[in-house]
């Protein structure tokens, strides 16, 4: 068993892991992370974070999983034993096949995680920028886990 700071960064790495674009949220549910979960990833620029801004991107981490969790089960309710497709926010061929309902639990998922984003503080560009670097700067990643530990 993962202990609690390994599984609030795999949260935060679930959460965070497929393009976050400016004009919308790329989501994408992939089984082989473990029941289909949507996904949301980050393309952005290194830079320096204060802690500010490093617990504002754990809040909305949080905030937005815990609505990827709600919105994905309803999502499975709506389309029953049909399989759900990967789903990119900003590209509506990649959902306007579902049922209207399963539709609109996405682009409400999809704008509620945007606000949620923006209502830490932080533009969807810092968003993106502290994923990308989080992944491949365990300094900054362990600031995260830590701050998302203290956000609990």
């Amino acid at each position: 068993m993962f202990p609690l700071h390994q599984s609030l960064l795999k949260i935060a790495l679930v959460t965070t892991s497929f393009l976050f674009a400016g004009s919308g949220l790329d989501i994408i549910l992939n089984k082989a992370l473990g029941g289909n979960p949507f996904q949301i990833s980050a393309i952005g620029q290194a830079q320096a974070y204060n802690e500010q801004q490093l617990k504002n991107y754990a809040q909305a981490v949080l905030a937005i999983e815990k609505l990827r969790q709600n919105t994905f089960g309803e999502i499975q309710n709506v389309l029953d034993s049909q399989e759900v497709p990967k789903v990119a926010c900003n590209r509506s061929e990649s959902y306007k096949d579902l049922p209207s309902d399963a539709r609109s639990l996405i682009i409400n998922y999809c704008n509620r995680s945007k606000e949620i984003v923006q209502q830490q503080g932080l533009t969807v560009s810092e968003f993106n920028q502290i994923t990308k670097k989080m992944k491949s700067n365990p300094e900054l990643k362990q600031k995260v886990q830590q701050q998302m530990l203290q956000a609990q």
